[in-house]
């Protein structure tokens, strides 16, 4: 029996998923964080475009690559993941003593924050000196993850298609 095409990108993405989750601050360090980023382009006050960003292109031209057919059940799970990217921030600031940060996140704040504070900064109203480690780019950045995602599927798709 041929498995469909789909469970080849969807394993590698959850395996890319489970390592970003299990070893996300260690990854960081190793993309280079915003300190020792080499591609850091300030979008604005609240976030850069990052390495994280050019990860995105990769995985998701992969993912193209493996399988082609599913175009749009890939930019989906890309959008998807940007969710879960946001949970978890949101989690991170306004929730450090919940499941997520005690269990999973070693990098939550010593400090809740309001949701106001949060929204502001996320949607770029205002500058509260917050620092993003999921959604480091705020709003901005989640959207040019979602069209990196989309680029890398189109690329890995081409790619595929001319083999």
């Amino acid at each position: 029996m041929k498995l469909p095409c789909i469970i080849k990108p969807l394993v590698f993405l959850l395996l890319i998923a489970l390592s970003i989750l299990l070893f996300a601050k260690n990854l960081d360090s190793l993309f280079g964080g915003h300190n020792k980023c080499f591609i850091c382009t300030k979008l604005n006050y609240n976030g850069y475009l990052t390495n994280w960003t050019v990860s995105h292109f990769v995985v998701f031209a992969i993912s193209g690559y493996l399988c082609p057919k599913n175009v749009y059940t890939l930019i989906a799970i890309g959008i998807l993941w940007e969710i879960i990217e946001l949970i978890l921030e949101y989690n991170s600031k306004i929730n450090n003593q919940g499941l997520l940060c005690k269990h999973i996140m070693p990098h939550c704040d010593s400090k809740n924050i309001s949701k106001k504070e949060f929204w502001d900064h996320y949607l770029g109203y205002n500058n509260n000196k917050l620092v993003l480690f999921w959604c480091s780019g705020g709003l901005n950045g989640t959207i040019s993850d979602i069209i990196f995602d989309i680029l890398g599927i189109y690329l890995g798709r081409y790619l595929a298609i001319q083999r």
